[in-house]
C-alpha cells in the first residue's frame, strides 16, 4: 500500500528505485525510513509503525485535533486587525503563468515573468502587514538584535556559495528577547481562548492557528514586525534592506505532549528566512532540529526563554523536535524579500503542482530541468526531475538525475 506521506518526503532523501539495489536507509527519528525492494517499488515507513501512527491520529481526532483542513471553519480577518487585507479575492498568478507555459502563450521570458509575480506577491503581502516597512537598519539598538550563530557544515549546502546568504552561519538564536514577555503571554491566552486549532494534515502532528484569526495577536505582531525584519537582515542578510521584508505567513503553533501532537515532521520552507519566537516556558524537550548542524544526525536548537527567537534560512531541512512534557507554543513568521527572487524554487514548486494537478509531465520535466540549471545544488529538485523523467519514459535520464540527487544528499549529510 502506498503511504500518502511519501509525497511529502524531502526528495533528496529518495534514492533511485530504478537501480536494482536494495538499500535500507535509516535517518534521525523524525525522518522516515526508506527501503527500496528489488522490484523497484518505493516503501516508506516512519520510525514508529504505521499502526501506532494511525492510532495516535485517531486519538487526536477524538479530542478535536488533526482534523482535515477542509472541515475547518473559514474565518474572515478580524475587523480591527491592523493591516489585514479584507474582502479581496486572491489571484493565482502562478497558475496563470503555468497555463501560459502549457499552452505556449507565454509572451515574456520565463525568468522575467517569475520576477513580476514575485513583485506582485510582495505588494499583496505589504497590504496585509504594512508595519514591516517601518523597520530601520537596527543601528540604534545593537543589543536587541545580538545573536549567537550556528554554522552548517558546507559552503554549498543550499546553492553554490550558499547564496544569497554567502555564509555557513545559517541559524541564529537571539541573545535578548525580541518580543516582550507580556506580549507573548497575551498571544497564548488569546490563542487558547478564541482560536480554532487544527493541522494542515495529520502527519504534521502539531496544531496551529493563523495569526490573522486573532485580533489582539495581530496588533502585537504588527508592532513586533519592524524589529523582526531588522533581526532578519542583521543576522542573515545585512545586504538586504530591513524595510523591504514581507510576511508570507504568520502562525501560532502548539506542541502538546499530553495529547501526543508533540512534534512536526521534517521539511523545508519556501520562505527566504523563517523566524520562530518562543511564546512560553514550562515545558520539556522541544526546539527545532536542523539536519545540517552538528554531526551526522543533525542537532536541535533551543532558544533561551520566552520572547527569544531562532532565525534561520528557510530552505534548511528542519523539523519540530518532540516536546516531552507540557505544552510548547511558538510563533512562526515566514519572510520573503522584495529584492530577492528564487527562480529555481518557483520552478520546482510549480513543476510539482503541474504534475500533481494536471498530469502535464512534459511541462513538469521542463520546469525541473530549468530549476536544476539555475541551482544545481538542489538535491530535491534533482530527485523530482528523476521521478518525472521516469514517468515520462526516460529511464536513462531518470537514473542520471536520481544519482545526482543521491550524490548531493551524501555531500550535505542527508
Amino acid at each position: 500500500m502506498k503511504d500518502p506521506s511519501e509525497n511529502k518526503l524531502r526528495l533528496s532523501l529518495i534514492t533511485t528505485s530504478l537501480l536494482a539495489f536494495s538499500p535500507t536507509i535509516t535517518f534521525s527519528p523524525c525522518l522516515l525510513t526508506v527501503r527500496f525492494p528489488n522490484e523497484g517499488r518505493l516503501i516508506a515507513t516512519t520510525s514508529r509503525t504505521r499502526l501506532q501512527k494511525k492510532w495516535r491520529v485517531a486519538q487526536l481526532a477524538k479530542r478535536g485535533f488533526g482534523a482535515s483542513p477542509t472541515k475547518r471553519k473559514k474565518k474572515s480577518a478580524p475587523a480591527d486587525a491592523p493591516g489585514i487585507l479584507k474582502d479581496v479575492k486572491p489571484v493565482n498568478r502562478n497558475l496563470e503563468l503555468v497555463n501560459a507555459l502549457a499552452t505556449g502563450k507565454l509572451e515574456t521570458d520565463l525568468m522575467a515573468s517569475i520576477e513580476e509575480i514575485h513583485k506582485q506577491e510582495c505588494a499583496d503581502m505589504l497590504l496585509q502587514w504594512p508595519s514591516i516597512a517601518q523597520s530601520s537598519e537596527c543601528d540604534d539598538n545593537e543589543e536587541l538584535y545580538s545573536t549567537t550563530a550556528r554554522s552548517v557544515h558546507s559552503d554549498d549546502l543550499l546553492s553554490v556559495g550558499n547564496l544569497p546568504f554567502g555564509t555557513r552561519s545559517l541559524v541564529h538564536v537571539t541573545d535578548q528577547p525580541i518580543v516582550p514577555v507580556q506580549a507573548c503571554a497575551t498571544i497564548v491566552e488569546e490563542a487558547e481562548r478564541v482560536g480554532e486549532w487544527g493541522a494542515r494534515d495529520a502527519s504534521r502532528m502539531a496544531t496551529e492557528l493563523n495569526v490573522a484569526e486573532l485580533p489582539e495577536t495581530s496588533k502585537l505582531v504588527a508592532a513586533a514586525l519592524p524589529d523582526l525584519a531588522a533581526l532578519a537582515s542583521k543576522a542573515l542578510l545585512p545586504q538586504l534592506p530591513a524595510a523591504r521584508w514581507r510576511v508570507n505567513r504568520a502562525l501560532i503553533i502548539r506542541y502538546d505532549a499530553g495529547l501526543g501532537n508533540d512534534h512536526m515532521y521534517c521539511h523545508d520552507d519556501t520562505s527566504l528566512v523563517t523566524i520562530i519566537v518562543s511564546l512560553n516556558d514550562g515545558f520539556a524537550g522541544g526546539g527545532t532540529w536542523f539536519q545540517a548542524l552538528g554531526d551526522i544526525g543533525g542537532a536541535t536548537v533551543r532558544v533561551g526563554s520566552t520572547g527569544h527567537a531562532c532565525v534561520s534560512a528557510g530552505p534548511l531541512w528542519h523539523g519540530g523536535a518532540r516536546t516531552t512534557e507540557g505544552v510548547r507554543y511558538i510563533m512562526t513568521i515566514f519572510l520573503y524579500h522584495e529584492d530577492h527572487v528564487d527562480h529555481a524554487k518557483w520552478m520546482s514548486l510549480n513543476a510539482r503542482q503541474v504534475w500533481r494537478e494536471s498530469g502535464n509531465i512534459k511541462l513538469a520535466v521542463d520546469l525541473f530541468e530549468n530549476s536544476v540549471r539555475v541551482n544545481p545544488r538542489d538535491s530535491q529538485a534533482w530527485a523530482m526531475l528523476g521521478h518525472a523523467r521516469r514517468e515520462k519514459g526516460d529511464r536513462v535520464g531518470a537514473a542520471e538525475a536520481l544519482a545526482q540527487a543521491v550524490k548531493l544528499g551524501e555531500e550535505a549529510g542527508e
